[in-house]
């Protein structure tokens, strides 16, 4: 689980103190078979990496009997892969990853909800409302480019009744349809237009393209009395303070910040 950044703390944090719940009333029950259960506590930080290291130690050298916890996609990935290899049971807390089921382990245990009965519920919400532009934000992980890249397995895909089936993210753009990866926790020194600009250029767009698009979107959703809050000398902010730069690469999204800031960013 992760109790430490770059993941989900606060949801790593919630399920640690779930497990110490669920633990303590079973052992006051009497355990089980007459055991008390003992809750070993790996930190991942959402990093699969550090998931995968974790269930090695946690079965070879704790000797754990199963595994639990994970509950981002990403880091189950790696994880369910030590336990299939040791035959150790997995069960997935809450990483919602389709490939997750889709590897068939009979290790692994998934419970929880998964991506394409998401997807289908979001679709079913979207039909009912008759939208016809649909914005969407998945993040940049095994769930949400899991979510984002589900296709239809039936109909077509239509904006004004031209098709827009298998157009690059930027003409979806320019014609009104943005699709763009979030960020788990945006960059704080820069303002909500610029934040919005960054995922703009990298699906393509031009500059002033993604100035344009940015802005409408804050109009669409009434924000505009925030859109220039930002850390005082950034973006269209009028608060006095160190320049710092409108646009900042995705591929590399901490090259221009400062250490502290690294700390504060995923």
């Amino acid at each position: 689980m992760t109790l430490s950044p770059p993941g989900s703390v606060s949801q790593g944090v919630q399920v640690r103190d779930g497990a110490e719940v669920v633990v303590k009333m079973i052992n006051n029950a009497g355990g089980v078979l007459g055991r008390p259960l003992e809750l070993v506590v790996e930190d991942t930080q959402g990093i699969p990496e550090k998931a995968r290291a974790a269930v090695e130690k946690l079965i070879t050298r704790d000797k754990v009997v199963a595994v639990t916890g994970e509950h981002q996609s990403s880091a189950a990935l790696a994880g369910i892969e030590v336990a299939h290899r040791y035959n150790v049971p997995y069960v997935n807390t809450n990483g919602w990853s389709d490939v997750i089921r889709e590897k068939g382990y009979p290790q692994v245990f998934n419970f929880g909800n998964f991506n394409s009965r998401v997807a289908i519920a979001a679709a079913e919400t979207i039909a009912a409302l008759g939208a016809k532009n649909v914005l969407a934000f998945p993040e940049n992980t095994d769930y949400g480019v899991g979510l984002a890249k589900l296709a239809p397995n039936s109909g077509r895909v239509l904006l004004d009744g031209n098709s827009i089936e298998g157009l690059a993210p930027a003409e979806l753009a320019r014609r009104g349809v943005m699709r763009m990866f979030q960020l788990t926790r945006v960059f704080p020194r820069m303002s909500v237009i610029d934040n919005l600009m960054v995922a703009g250029c990298a699906l393509g767009l031009l500059q002033s393209e993604a100035e344009e698009r940015a802005w409408q979107v804050v109009e669409d959703l009434s924000l505009t009395h925030v859109a220039a809050l930002d850390w005082p000398g950034t973006g269209k902010g009028t608060n006095s303070g160190p320049p710092w730069p409108v646009l900042v690469k995705v591929r590399s999204p901490l090259a221009h910040a400062s250490k502290a800031d690294r700390h504060s960013l995923y």
